[in-house]
């Protein structure tokens, strides 16, 4: 209705032109950013024009046209010039870029022509084709000036954006209803009526937000600072606008020449355009380019150190019940847009162990890096090594890595404690010397971080140990009890010795001591003092045999050296007690129809001992985060998980190794390692397996 058109735009007329003249005498605005008088000013114009076209006092929509785009382009130029005045720009900025100009200076062209053609009456067809580029450059305008808003909004300080939020909002009201009017407009190739004679209305009503955010202003000064991630955000913006525009006018064009199918096929193409939209909304690979792009062209540094900081310290925070181990590989791989990561722990022999893996599977007997050259220029070095460009000899556990790409020391101390090795990023990543840095930087923090939640499991040990030891107080009173029976019978026995009720009463203690014993010894079994001595290996063996040829299925030996005797250093009971007990679960594990080997051979001057079984095995799962820890067993509660866990601490002071495989329903081996002291040649037997198997075969007899 003209008449309702005729009012908005007055009214729209009248509060802007109200608007410049308070403008004109706020002299902080007047100074320092006079473009928005004359914005508030072209726009009051254009009002006045509009409502003299309503009114047909101008013949022609061309004069109006124009100054619609001068209006566009002023506040666009109003809001950059806002943002320059109150944030400290480092590097480029998108709307400082040359394209962004020329993008510019073509738009205005259009409109331009667009107002010749519509002043002169040309063609109807060239008409219609300059109508909706204008419809397209007006869209893109709305979409630029809302990327611009959110800048300068979010680019404030939250205890600053008082006197920002209501010439935000104005100016955000305004654009985001000319981009429905306009995109509306190019779908149905004709604008609404209705939302076009409200224009000036909505006009009016955004003009006094403008005025009460300048005099809520009194020196448009703030210490603003443009975070990277609002950078991302407003470029990611401004990109989906720009692509959503390309899409629209490819769907119009296939509508326009589409026959029959037009009107279907623009919509499957436009259904199609917001899938690959979202599809590259969520890409990793797109996201890790334009962040690149991004570092290397609108900042000096590459990193926000105080984001990352940030980062880091809330991960670490917030995220306790996590797998710390897989997030401290997360954080590393981020910093280069790396998709995989493997963590290995040093142990006491300089060898290092992989313990996790983030987006890549562990392989299932584990792996180890036993090369303490390797593991000294780790310690002595103090920078990532990048194998695409440093000429390394890597451990052979790790040649055939193909995918690793990058090796980062986690130091602690002046000393490499973590190793994290990395997949190839993303998208192309150069090392420089940032990198490099912040590498090692965020490294060492990390390395700390680790090193304090390994203290605290090995506090929690303690503890446990210290709860052991007071369990161990109490059978301690209970073997005083039973001495204290074994006394009183032995000085009784020369007063009592003949009276049978007497040793009736005796031999019943002693079967009541005997079970007694029996319970104790399940529940605890002390370690002998460590001492150094010289061990026979067949000997030791022999003994073991004999202890647990009692139980089925009865172990054999397997002897598979050239020697008749093998000798090392350690502790004779403590290395006859962990292989007794090894032996012992492997029985435990194994039904009576199963067998267990103690299998014996000589490897690059070490004796290797394996205790096999056909047992049921145990799962990959348990074998990685539980074996060889403290108060863990696969027994449940009849078991206390002190056995493994002791000959591991046992062989590893000895200089030796201690290995594990298994599969379930298949059975377990347990492979020791010693260096040999000295081995015996057929003139200095000290004990033959023969022997071994005659005494194996009379208890069987014994016990069939």
């Amino acid at each position: 209705m003209p008449q309702i058109a005729s009012i908005s735009h007055n009214f729209g007329a009248v509060v802007f032109l109200t608007t410049t003249i308070l403008l004109c005498f706020h002299r902080s605005t007047r100074e320092k950013i006079p473009l928005l008088i004359i914005s508030t000013f072209i726009t009051s114009l254009w009002c006045i024009f509009a409502s003299l076209y309503i009114a047909e006092f101008l013949p022609h929509y061309g004069i109006v046209a124009f100054t619609e785009a001068l209006q566009d382009v002023s506040w666009c130029f109003c809001l950059i010039q806002l943002i320059a005045l109150t944030q400290n720009i480092e590097g480029k900025r998108w709307f400082n870029h040359s394209l962004f100009k020329i993008f510019m200076g073509i738009w205005v062209t259009i409109l331009s022509i667009n107002a010749v053609l519509i002043q002169i009456e040309v063609n109807p067809a060239w008409m219609d084709r300059f109508a909706k580029l204008s419809f397209i450059g007006n869209i893109s305008m709305s979409v630029i000036a809302l990327a611009l808003i959110e800048q300068l909004y979010l680019g404030t300080m939250p205890e600053r954006r008082g006197g920002i939020q209501f010439i935000a909002c104005g100016l955000g009201l305004m654009f985001c209803y000319d981009f429905y009017l306009f995109a509306n407009a190019l779908l149905l190739s004709q604008i609404n009526p209705t939302m076009w004679e409200m224009r000036g209305a909505v006009c009016a009503l955004i003009a006094p937000f403008i005025t009460i955010g300048v005099f809520r202003n009194q020196n448009w000064h703030y210490p603003l600072a443009p975070s990277r991630k609002l950078i991302f955000s407003s470029a990611a913006f401004v990109g989906c606008g720009v692509y959503l525009l390309i899409m629209a006018s490819v769907g119009y064009g296939i509508r326009q020449f589409g026959g029959n199918w037009g009107k279907a096929l623009q919509v499957l193409f436009l259904s199609s355009s917001l899938l690959v939209l979202a599809l590259l909304l969520t890409s990793g690979r797109v996201r890790a380019f334009i962040s690149q792009l991004f570092a290397k062209n609108l900042f000096r540094l590459r990193y926000d150190y105080r984001q990352q900081w940030l980062n880091i310290s809330n991960i670490l925070s917030e995220n306790e019940h996590q797998n710390r181990n897989q997030l401290v590989i997360k954080m590393i791989a981020d910093l280069v847009e790396s998709p995989k990561g493997w963590l290995f722990e040093k142990g006491k022999n300089n060898q290092f162990s992989l313990i996790e893996g983030w987006n890549i599977a562990l392989p299932e007997q584990g792996l180890e890096i036993q090369d303490p050259a390797f593991a000294a220029i780790l310690d002595q070095l103090n920078k990532p090594l990048d194998l695409s460009t440093d000429a390394i000899i890597l451990p052979e556990a790790m040649r055939e890595q193909s995918w690793i790409w990058l090796m980062v020391p986690l130091k602690y101390l002046d000393h490499c404690a973590y190793l994290i090795v990395l997949g190839f990023p993303r998208t192309s990543f150069s090392i420089n010397w940032e990198v490099q840095d912040v590498l090692m930087m965020v490294g060492r923090q990390l390395a700390v971080t680790l090193v304090q939640a390994q203290a605290a499991k090995d506090l929690m040990v303690a503890k446990q140990f210290e709860a052991f030891n007071q369990v161990s107080t109490f059978i301690a009173h209970d073997l005083k009890n039973i001495a204290a029976q074994l006394i009183l019978m032995s000085r009784n026995k020369e007063k009592h010795g003949d009276n049978p009720k007497f040793i009736a009463s005796v031999y019943q203690t002693i079967d009541h001591l005997n079970l007694k014993f029996d319970k104790l010894l399940k529940q605890i079994n002390v370690p002998t003092q460590e001492i150094s001595e010289t061990i026979a290996l067949r000997k030791a063996l022999a003994e073991v045999l004999e202890i647990r040829s009692k139980d089925f299925p009865i172990p054999s030996l397997s002897w598979q050296c050239d020697f008749d005797e093998v000798e090392i250093i350690g502790d004779y009971s403590q290395f006859v007690n962990i292989l007794t007990h090894l032996v012992e679960n492997a029985q435990q594990a194994t039904s009576h129809e199963g067998t267990v080997s103690i299998e014996i051979s000589i490897q690059d001057r070490k004796v290797m001992i394996k205790v096999i079984d056909t047992g049921k095995g145990m799962s990959q799962d348990f074998m990685r985060s539980h074996l060889f820890k403290p108060f863990v067993s696969t027994k449940g509660k009849k078991g206390m998980g002190i056995g493994v866990f002791q000959a591991k601490t046992y062989v590893e002071n000895q200089k030796g190794r201690i290995q594990a495989t298994s599969q379930e329903g298949l059975g377990t081996q347990f492979c020791i390692e010693f260096p040999i002291l000295h081995v015996v040649q057929q003139s200095n037997i000290i004990y033959r397996e023969s022997d071994i198997i005659e005494q194996i075969e009379k208890v069987s007899d014994i016990a069939n």
